[in-house]
């Protein structure tokens, strides 16, 4: 086949798409009747030259636009697929920095610099040990950060020695799934201390954080323990696994009024005045 046959077949494949708003232009080319750009190009092989179609603006920007709305969705698709992954249940996927009641600013700007600083936090290994009272908002600034890496398609896990130790009962090989934990870009841990205190349970929090620990990735630590208790443990067998943590994780104090009595104190004033009480 010559060089003209080559092109003219390219040209019958890929048909000109024209409306009744079209009309021919300079050089004999078809144009938009809408954006007034060529729907036609001549392009030259040689001393060969043909006619073959091109896209207009208007075909453009509605192209770029699909792009962008199919990119969109695709991006949702997999914020939603790591939200589901990486967050132990669906009322956190609301736990967010935008939704926050602003009742402790100083710690949730940290937990936003955290964020923007991840890329630093990533390199120099470094997490974050949220301590202090219960119901404190430790656990929703946690998770704030999850969910704000997520945003960005990074993965993250948010669970707790308790889940964890139930996943490992129906695992054949423990260390496998202890390293699939590294495969979370950060791993939140929640509620330190509040499992059962046997040998099992000491060997299985070892190993998560010893685990994470080797792997050099971050991780953050949320607890009602004190600092103290965890700086001077009284159980030997804590202070492998909290030294391993104030080495990894930066300390920070939590001691905001208990959330949940707060919540209760709301919600009780609003009953009564449904009940006509007050």
């Amino acid at each position: 086949m010559d060089m003209n046959a080559v092109i003219d077949t390219i040209a019958q494949r890929v048909p000109v798409v024209t409306d009744s708003t079209d009309y021919i232009g300079n050089g004999g080319l078809i144009y938009c009747g809408h954006c007034r750009t060529p729907k036609e190009t001549m392009i030259s092989i040689g001393p060969l030259q043909r006619k073959v179609p091109c896209i207009c603006k208007c075909m453009t920007l509605k192209r770029d636009a699909e792009d962008h709305k199919r990119n969109a969705e695709q991006k949702h698709m997999r914020i939603k697929s790591l939200q589901e992954f990486g967050l132990p249940g669906k009322e956190l996927f609301s736990w967010t920095f935008e939704n926050d009641d602003g009742r402790s600013p100083k710690l949730m700007k940290a937990m936003r610099n955290y964020v923007e600083n991840f890329d630093w936090f990533l390199e120099n290994k470094k997490g974050l040990l949220l301590w202090g009272r219960a119901s404190s908002g430790k656990s929703y600034a946690a998770v704030s950060v999850a969910n704000a890496l997520i945003q960005q398609e990074r993965p993250c896990l948010v669970t707790s020695f308790t889940r964890i130790s139930n996943k490992l009962q129906g695992q054949r090989d423990k260390q496998d799934y202890l390293d699939g934990l590294d495969l979370y870009d950060l791993l939140v841990i929640d509620d330190l201390g509040v499992e059962r205190k046997s040998e099992y349970m000491q060997e299985i929090v070892f190993d998560i954080i010893n685990t994470r620990y080797n792997s050099g990735k971050t991780f953050i630590v949320t607890t009602n323990l004190t600092i103290e208790e965890i700086k001077k443990p009284i159980e030997t067998s804590d202070l492998r696994i909290y030294d391993r943590i104030l080495e990894r994780c930066t300390p920070i104090e939590v001691n905001e009024q208990s959330r949940r009595r707060i919540k209760a104190a709301d919600d009780y004033h609003e009953a009564q005045m449904m009940l006509g009480l007050i």
